[in-house]
């Protein structure tokens, strides 16, 4: 009982996972925006610990092989770039990427990654087997928790990489240097969120999975049993208990109160008003009321068919 005792708190799954089946049908890519509730998704996905955990893989200041991609991961579906097969795969150990690993021996992987919004193009292109699924945040809540936890937005790297602003930003680029040399670091980080979810959205299609944070957490079982359900997991209300504890990077107080519905986050008027006309600016601004309920039917129509 001792030996399974220090095992457990060692924890070498941290350091090392068995991968016994690369095969790419057997992989789940969970994709958001950062603190859309990446996290706390995938917690509930691997409420039995059926899957090897693999976190943040695409982080280049983490994971030295995939440092040829920079910090905005971008390729264009016709590119080829074997490291995104290996990772895709599970053929890559990483103590960073398997820090949050519980599983050993594994036959099935769940990567999430909040650095992958800009690939759903390529991964649709050249790894169809893979099952991807989306969660997407109140913008409003989303800038103010990113701020809460100092993040830079990093909108100047956006830019550097002409690739994608050429492919998709040309026309939004007076917009994004406007808000970068006039906007508050709020609004820095709205645009963050309006760029990565405007892009994600545009390449998406409706065989894709879409959840709203915001549902997810009004009504838990009716999503999980849609989620589960699209990703071929069996349901048992026993994931209810998973939710109820706090991932590692969401903050208890986001998963019980009024907030989770506020687009009212504690900044002037003006700033609101201001990051509305960014919303439309990315035709966002309909996949939300102006009491912060997600629209599912707004958000198809911008989905391709």
């Amino acid at each position: 009982m001792k030996i399974k005792k220090i095992i457990k708190k060692i924890n070498p799954a941290r350091h090392f996972s068995l991968e016994i089946n690369s095969n790419l049908e057997k992989t789940i890519v969970l994709l958001g925006s950062g603190r859309s509730g990446t996290t706390f998704l995938s917690n509930i996905i691997n409420y039995k610990n059926d899957y090897r955990y693999m976190f943040e893989p695409f982080r280049y200041s983490k994971v030295k092989i995939i440092k040829n991609l920079g910090n905005v991961v971008y390729l264009r579906k016709n590119e080829r770039y074997l490291i995104i097969k290996k990772v895709l795969s599970g053929k890559i150990q990483n103590s960073w990427i398997n820090h949050l690993n519980k599983k050993i021996i594994s036959k099935k992987r769940l990567i999430k990654s909040i650095r992958l919004c800009f690939m759903i193009n390529y991964l649709r292109r050249n790894f169809p087997e893979v099952s991807l699924i989306f969660i997407i945040r109140n913008p409003f809540n989303v800038a103010k928790s990113r701020i809460n936890k100092k993040w830079d937005h990093g909108i100047q790297n956006i830019l550097k990489n002409r690739k994608l602003v050429n492919d998709y930003l040309k026309e939004k680029e007076n917009i994004i240097k406007r808000v970068l040399e006039q906007g508050s670091e709020y609004e820095k980080h709205f645009l963050r969120w309006c760029i990565e979810n405007n892009i994600m959205i545009k390449q998406s299609n409706k065989n894709q999975m879409f959840v709203f944070f915001e549902d997810l957490i009004m009504y838990p079982e009716k999503e999980i049993k849609k989620i589960f359900y699209f990703l071929d997991i069996k349901y048992k209300e026993s994931v209810l208990r998973k939710m109820k504890k706090p991932s590692r990077t969401t903050n208890k107080k986001n998963i019980e109160t009024s907030e989770i519905l506020s687009t009212n986050p504690g900044v002037s008027c003006e700033k609101i008003e201001k990051c509305k006309k960014i919303l439309e600016e990315f035709n966002l601004h309909r996949i939300y009321d102006e009491k912060g309920t997600p629209n599912k039917k707004e958000l198809k129509k911008l989905l391709k068919k």
